[in-house]
């Protein structure tokens, strides 16, 4: 009898993990059939058992979350379209009007774009020569915000002053707003014996190939969720979606290179470290494109004094703007 209830929990835990499994086969054999119906029963599940296991849910929510919008939306459609053949508006004018490039263009510029600059209020993100970095981000993301806006772009910041947003409203807003594109701003760091490192690098969301790339990661990842554990990020990794990844990887290359055509037009020697893949939490509640960019390391004094300069923040803003502008022009 003491033998059973020494190990009942852990029959339980193992029952309970089991059960987890069986839910995520569930979730993506309903992906494959594209069942939406079977694809919401599994993530209600899988946020009950998530809740149970101790595991963060918030992954699933905001999954399901997606899902009822998107179904929302794809019924609203229908209805509209029922609408249009019962009662077509259709005349002679509106047969021959030619097409408005204008209202075209209006319909590329109708996309949303949610700026995430990284950390902010108690959470200062890396500090070094005086500075930090949730202040740098948060100055180039307003002057991208503008830059966007003013090429027509809808655009939405998780934070415009400095203050601490949590990780799950940050993914939210971007869900809220049904955002296109989702861009995370960030400042990187080394150790004081490596402090010469520099450089921009952009990361997309996916299982770490390197073990710099897991660095990376795991430094931008503590500030949020200091209870994660091992298991529970690859539990998030293993439903992202292969569309996703491809898209976010194509986003990351011209993001990259916009940055480095901008920076270097004035000469600046700016230091490409490439694109890179990682498994960042705040990426990881999002269905869109989403990017990681780190703008360079504070911990670099000659580099710091850049990321410091106003002009040098507009050419880092104009290089993101302009590798938006392209990833749109080469996915329509």
């Amino acid at each position: 009898m003491k033998f059973i209830l020494l190990f009942l929990p852990l029959f339980i835990l193992a029952s309970s993990l089991q059960e987890y499994r069986v839910q995520k086969t569930s979730y993506a054999r309903a992906l494959l059939d594209n069942d939406k119906k079977d694809q919401a029963d599994a993530l209600k599940s899988l946020i009950q058992t998530s809740k149970e296991l101790k595991f963060n849910p918030s992954y699933y929510e905001n999954k399901l979350k997606f899902l009822e919008r998107k179904t929302l939306l794809t019924k609203k459609q229908e209805t509209n379209i029922q609408k249009f053949t019962r009662n077509p508006i259709v005349s002679p004018k509106s047969i021959s009007k030619p097409i408005d490039i204008k209202e075209t263009k209006a319909v590329k510029k109708s996309k949303i774009i949610v700026i995430d600059p990284g950390h902010g209020g108690k959470d200062p993100g890396a500090v070094a020569n005086n500075k930090q970095e949730k202040n740098i981000v948060l100055l180039v993301s307003k002057k991208l915000k503008l830059i966007l806006q003013s090429r027509g772009y809808t655009v939405f910041l998780t934070r415009d002053k400095d203050v601490y947003i949590d990780l799950k409203k940050r993914t939210s807003l971007a869900l809220d707003k049904n955002a296109d594109l989702f861009l995370s701003l960030h400042i990187n760091s080394h150790s004081k014996s490596d402090s010469s490192i520099n450089g921009v690098e952009t990361f997309f969301l996916s299982p770490a190939r390197s073990k710099r790339a897991k660095e990376v990661a795991k430094k931008e990842n503590s500030s949020a969720l200091k209870y994660a554990d091992e298991f529970s990020t690859q539990s998030f990794l293993n439903f992202l979606s292969q569309e996703k990844i491809v898209m976010s990887n194509k986003l990351a290359i011209d993001v990259q290179k916009g940055i480095l055509n901008s920076t270097r037009s004035l000469k600046y020697n700016t230091k490409d470290r490439g694109v890179k893949e990682a498994p960042f939490w705040v990426l990881a509640g999002i269905d869109v494109p989403s990017v990681l960019i780190e703008l360079g390391y504070i911990t670099d004094i000659r580099e710091v004094t850049k990321l410091t300069n106003k002009d040098y923040q507009l050419l880092l803003a104009t290089g993101i703007a302009n590798g938006i502008e392209s990833f749109f022009a080469k996915n329509k």
